[in-house]
């Protein structure tokens, strides 16, 4: 009994560190974040001259696979490669053996298992293509037919709700307007794409959408008025009438003053990605934030209105700045606001806003051309809401 209970002890001590060895090599072994976002890569699948990342990583369910999609510069053409866990490391990366090098192949879409994988292609009769595996080898790729309309071209961005309902990106041809739209399977055949309407898009581009398995949540990318950057990702939610509130704004913890798109929320359900090009990188990397974080945002987050639950006033960006920064804040209601910059002594150096703002986000720029570097305050009032941030002018 004794020998038995050992070898009980031993095989049991031998699982929990076989797990242990699999837990802490997810996601190519990198410490993960908090609710503060850092950059995913090491430094091998870092960006670098001669390519960037175009999207985030795509995971396979059991989280022994990475796909992933290189930007060339010199051929500006899209290729997905891969590296996959095995004997206790991660692979080099190769290219996806399906990825035909004749045509352009993005946005890797693992659905429901493993061994089943959509992705995007220039290749002639489709956008969207799929390849299944048998054993270790995958299929030659097969299109998924969505008819598209003559006046439209698709993007290459796309994700599947759990009903089999497609979301992608469709632009009017001969300009760039770009809307998202979703496509709906019946018997196993998809109609008609349908645009979501302007509760989601707006007169500019917006794309790269993440649809929640129960299609209730949608994470997108825009360019439009209000944002930091040139894109910023947002976030809408279906109220209980089945409508898409207001998107709002993943905050300057997500998006920065640059380029932020590819939302993508790993199939563990912890941790959200997105790609951006950060100053201090050479051209786009992922990041990457605790899931935490994003679901806090959607729990102070009205299912109706979509806006903040209460008022807030964020941190400028950037920060130190020289000559200009970005002030974003948000409403509740509709209110007299009013945003002044002070000095260390308190002496009022200009007032950026006084009027009556409705409510929901708002951004306004501060360009400091008259005073020297120094440290600055910022104050937002509206109504009994008060608030003072510091920010650092840096010439």
């Amino acid at each position: 009994m004794k020998i038995t209970n050992n070898l009980f002890c031993i095989l049991l001590i031998t699982l929990i560190y076989s797990a242990s060895i699999a837990q802490n090599n997810l996601y190519l072994g990198q410490t993960p974040p908090d609710e503060y976002a850092k950059r995913f890569p090491p430094t091998n699948y870092l960006a670098n001259s001669q390519w960037f990342w175009h999207g985030s990583p795509c995971f396979s369910p059991d989280g022994s696979e990475m796909y992933w999609v290189k930007y060339f510069t010199s051929t500006n053409k899209t290729q997905i490669w891969y590296s996959k866990y095995a004997n206790n490391s991660w692979s080099s990366p190769k290219q996806a053996p399906f990825a035909e090098s004749q045509y352009k192949t993005n946005n890797p879409y693992f659905r429901n298992s493993n061994d089943t994988l959509y992705f995007y292609s220039t290749k002639p009769g489709a956008f969207i293509y799929y390849v299944t595996r048998l054993d270790t080898v995958w299929s030659q790729p097969k299109p998924l037919t969505i008819p598209i309309p003559n006046d439209k071209t698709p993007g290459s961005q796309f994700s599947f709700a759990n009903s089999g309902t497609i979301y992608f990106e469709l632009t009017n041809i001969g300009t760039s307007n770009t809307d998202l739209y979703y496509s709906v399977c019946l018997n196993g055949v998809y109609q008609v794409p349908i645009n979501l309407g302007t509760s989601i898009n707006s007169l500019v581009y917006d794309w790269s959408p993440l649809i929640s398995g129960d299609e209730k949540t949608l994470f997108f990318s825009s360019n439009r008025d209000g944002g930091f950057g040139y894109n910023d990702i947002y976030c809408s939610k279906k109220n209980e009438s089945g409508n898409w509130g207001t998107p709002i704004n993943l905050t300057i913890r997500i998006n920065g003053n640059s380029d932020d798109a590819f939302p993508y929320i790993t199939p563990d359900n912890k941790y959200f990605f997105f790609t951006t090009a950060k100053a201090s990188d050479n051209g786009y990397n992922p990041y990457w934030i605790s899931i935490n974080y994003i679901n806090s945002l959607l729990t102070n987050v009205d299912d109706n209105s979509l806006l903040l639950n209460n008022f807030n006033l964020y941190q400028n960006f950037p920060n130190p700045f020289n000559p200009s920064t970005t002030i974003k804040f948000s409403l509740l209601t509709s209110d007299f606001v009013t945003l002044k910059v002070y000095d260390t002594l308190g002496k009022e150096i200009t007032t950026l806003i006084s009027e009556e703002l409705n409510a929901g986000n708002h951004t306004k720029t501060f360009i400091a051309s008259n005073i020297s570097s120094g440290v600055y305050f910022y104050k937002l009032q509206a109504g009994k809401f008060s608030e003072i941030k510091k920010m650092v002018l840096m010439r």
